[in-house]
């Protein structure tokens, strides 16, 4: 089993190619002289593992993953594509949320007194 362990960076809008849907979740590794972002591919029904963990930018997450390869096929003889796919999602630590806003009413006598 893989696993790696790191903070969110950003997290992908999601893509649709036919009838196959995937996001992908930026996992930064904490190093700070050579740091490195890695996509994680959640797709198909491992996408939905991102919002059922209410994963956000900032939090510490561990993912477990599968490592994928493909031959390019017809269309790109000779060459290979990799991919980290993403099957499982734990949230280790969340970043601090921001808190909405209440809108401030000014009190109807105060609003009346204002000179312009």
């Amino acid at each position: 089993m893989n696993t790696h362990t790191g903070k969110v960076v950003a997290i992908t809008d999601v893509q649709t190619f036919g009838t196959f849907s995937k996001r992908e979740l930026i996992i930064g590794d904490g190093d700070d002289k050579y740091p490195q972002e890695i996509p994680f591919v959640f797709g198909g029904k491992a996408m939905d593992i991102i919002e059922a963990e209410d994963v956000a930018v900032g939090d510490t997450v561990t993912v477990n993953y599968n490592l994928r390869g493909r031959n390019g096929g017809e269309k790109y003889p000779n060459r290979w594509f990799g991919e980290i796919a993403g099957w499982k999602l734990k949230v280790d630590q969340r970043a601090p949320r921001s808190e909405p806003s209440e809108d401030v009413e000014l009190d109807d006598e105060l609003s009346e007194d204002i000179p312009f």
